[in-house]
């Protein structure tokens, strides 16, 4: 990004907890993702650079993100997983892996509604901490009660 004005600082973007692999921006510029080797995917929003990121990750698969692109309307974000499916016991041996891609909406009404339709329940306050740390607890789906614990 090219700008003009010299006040501007650096920002951190912590979060990740192994290498990043990727940088990538949205068609619009203003959505950034960022791969890890800790099987994460961050989506940061620029309109609100205060806000945290959106954290996209497959509980249960020992796997990292190796790759990240926008689909053309920026309405999906596929990523490329590399995952270990077990480990050898033979010396020398490679464990087995697989690598596939995953597909993400990247807007959170389209995000809520793919989460309620597998889930049929509002998220609990441990798994709003763990995807939405630091916003405001608030019900996901609509048509099902508050869950607070």
């Amino acid at each position: 990004m090219v700008t003009e004005d010299t006040n501007l600082q650096p920002r951190v973007l912590s979060g990740h907890t192994a290498h990043i692999e990727q940088i990538v921006f949205n068609h619009g510029g203003t959505f950034m993702a960022s791969t890890s080797r800790d099987g994460t995917i961050r989506l940061w929003n620029w309109a609100k650079p205060q806000d945290p990121p959106i954290v996209l990750h497959d509980e249960g698969l020992d796997d990292w993100v190796w790759s990240a692109t926008f689909t053309p309307d920026d309405e999906q974000l596929m990523m490329g997983v590399h995952s270990a499916l077990g480990k050898s016991s033979k010396v020398g041996e490679e464990a087995k892996s697989n690598e596939t891609i995953h597909v993400w909406p990247t807007k959170i009404e389209a995000m809520s509604s793919q989460l309620c339709t597998y889930i049929k329940r509002n998220m609990t306050k441990d798994e709003w901490d763990t995807y939405a740390s630091g916003l405001k607890y608030e019900r996901t789906c609509e048509n099902y009660p508050a869950n607070n614990k």
